[in-house]
């Protein structure tokens, strides 16, 4: 799912971007969905800061690991300006 996608091709501000994946990123069907995303953004002449997280959901499912998360994430962006999140 892509939300909030708006990749400017003039010259601005950095946007960042938050790739979120449910799998461990070493699989190689991480790869093979993720690729194509960053092939695009590669091409985009706006500035882009990607960050890439593996939740992997399976390994750690249900609500407890899922309020880790929550605070996992409002801790590491809460300075950083999210302008895309890709989950």
């Amino acid at each position: 799912m892509v939300l909030g996608l708006s990749l400017p091709t003039s010259a601005a501000a950095k946007k960042n971007v938050v790739i979120l994946s449910s799998l461990d990123s070493s699989r190689p069907a991480q790869n093979l969905v993720i690729g194509p995303i960053l092939g695009v953004f590669a091409t985009s002449a706006a500035p882009l800061e990607k960050f890439s997280v593996a939740i992997d959901a399976a390994r750690f499912p249900g609500p407890a690991s899922e309020a880790r998360l929550t605070t996992f994430f409002r801790d590491k962006y809460s300075s950083v300006p999210v302008d895309l999140v890709i989950a």
